[in-house]
Order: structure tokens, then C-alpha cells, then sequence
């Protein structure tokens, strides 16, 4: 548009705190390799942060830009492919290092793609779609199916081993916890609620909401 001469300038706010190289790489034909805003709106807090990209608000220590390592070449090993595994992977191979990563579920995204299984929430499906791109993009070795133990990370005689294998709910010491459905029991299979429940929150955040 601005091209054409339609507009003068276009503002893109949200967009360039998911990436601030858009511009760039539109001008370079890299369009696949732009990273979306998802809507998260994680950006509308003080300090400024976004859930797409660690960078936001950070950069005084965390660059935008990854360079390749001057010790490039390492083998990597990482375990969990939900959110953490996949960038860890993607920053470990963008410096230039060779990377696996072993999943033990039949598709990468971990609890976010539940999370985005949420009615107003189906956006942050983008985190995990991305990050997968861009692991195809640069010859990431993503198994699947895979439960990692040490053998299985052993045998691939790696120089650094990565564990992102997420967490699991907490319900504390609750007489009758045995009754309590996490936030992603809801998403994942709705037909376990029942019609009189009670949501307890202890955050106040999206979550609760969502289920």
C-alpha cells in the first residue's frame, strides 16, 4: 500500500513487538518466516512483555536477533516438545548447533494446544505452528512419540541436554482432590464437567475463564 502510494505510513504495534524484523523480512521475501501477534495481549501490561517472543522488553539482555555461536556445531538434545521445547530448539539451531528433539506425544505443543482449544483463546494455536516452521526451516530432528529416558538421550551422545517437560496440575492438600478437574482436564475432554461446579482461581488470569 505504501508502495502504491495508497498511505503514508501504516502503524503496526502489536505486530512488530511479535516481531520487530517485519518489515525486513517482507522486503526480503521471507514472509512464512514472520512471527504473528496471537492476541495473547500480554503486551498491554506494565512491564511490557510479549507471550510470543521472549525478547519483548527484554532486550537489553536478550537479543532480538540470534547469531550463530562461535561454537557452533554442538549436538543438542531436547526433551518436551510443548512451548519451551520448541523455542529452545529453535534458538539452539538458529546458533547454529544440531539439534533433536523428542516429543512423547503424536504432535508437537504441549498444554498450549489445549490452552488454545479455548473458545476466545484458538489464536495461540500460532505459537506452536510457528515454531514448527521454523524447526522444518532450519533441519531441526523432531521425533515423536518419543518418552524420553536416559538411554534414549544416551545414545545420541549429546553435548547439551535440554529438559522441557512441562508440569502437571497441583491441587494441593484438598480433602476430595480426587474430585478436582485441572483447567486442561476441562479443555481436553468437556464432557467430564458436570453441570454444578465450582471454579476456584487462584491467579486471576485467563485460565479459569477459559475453562
Amino acid at each position: 500500500a505504501i508502495e502504491q502510494g495508497l498511505v503514508d505510513m501504516v502503524g503496526m504495534t502489536r505486530a512488530h513487538m511479535a516481531d520487530p524484523q517485519i518489515v525486513n523480512k517482507l522486503q526480503s521475501g521471507r514472509q512464512e518466516q514472520i512471527r504473528p501477534c496471537v492476541g495473547a495481549s500480554h503486551c498491554l501490561y506494565r512491564p511490557v512483555h510479549c507471550i510470543h517472543n521472549p525478547a519483548t522488553g527484554r532486550e537489553t539482555w536478550l537479543p532480538q536477533v540470534i547469531e550463530r555461536s562461535p561454537n557452533a556445531g554442538r549436538k543438542a538434545v531436547v526433551v518436551g516438545g510443548g512451548p519451551a521445547g520448541l523455542e529452545a530448539a529453535r534458538v539452539l539451531a538458529e546458533r547454529g548447533h544440531k539439534v533433536v528433539l523428542l516429543e512423547a506425544a503424536d504432535r508437537l505443543g504441549g498444554q498450549l494446544v489445549l490452552a488454545a482449544k479455548a473458545r476466545l483463546r484458538r489464536d495461540l494455536i500460532g505459537i506452536v505452528d510457528w515454531r514448527i516452521a521454523e524447526l522444518e526451516r532450519l533441519g531441526v530432528d523432531v521425533r515423536l512419540n518419543v518418552y524420553a529416558e536416559a538411554p534414549d538421550i544416551l545414545v545420541e551422545a549429546p553435548d547439551l541436554v535440554l529438559l522441557a517437560t512441562g508440569g502437571i496440575p497441583d491441587f494441593g492438600p484438598i480433602s476430595g482432590n480426587e474430585l478436582c478437574l485441572s483447567v486442561f482436564d476441562a479443555l481436553g475432554n468437556p464432557a467430564q464437567v458436570a453441570d454444578d461446579l465450582l471454579i476456584y482461581d487462584a491467579t486471576g488470569r485467563h485460565p479459569a475463564a477459559s475453562a
